[in-house]
């Protein structure tokens, strides 16, 4: 603590009371600057965030969309499949 004292001691004796104002402002303007681009990063990464759970939702609901169109593919095949079988034994009959 005693060196931060001498330190604010130093910087003291080396500005003037005109000085020291002024870089109290470019302190104070430069805090608010950063508090700005901080503002600014928080909302990039919110919209990456959004953006990424957009894009995985997206995959997600294709993926499932192509898992329904294969399962319903499959279906329509064994339904033929099975309607084949049925038609095959009719034709063997008369004989």
């Amino acid at each position: 603590m005693a060196k931060k004292y001498e330190n604010v001691e130093k910087i003291l004796s080396l500005l003037g009371d005109g000085q020291l104002g002024e870089l109290q402002k470019r302190v104070f303007a430069t805090e608010k600057n950063l508090s700005e681009i901080i503002k600014k990063i928080n909302v990039l990464e919110t919209e990456k965030t959004e953006r990424e759970a957009l894009a995985k939702a997206e995959a997600e609901a294709r993926e499932a969309e192509e898992t329904a169109k294969r399962i319903a593919e499959e279906k329509e095949r064994q339904k033929q499949a099975q309607e084949q079988a049925v038609e095959t034994p009719k034709q063997e009959e008369p004989k």
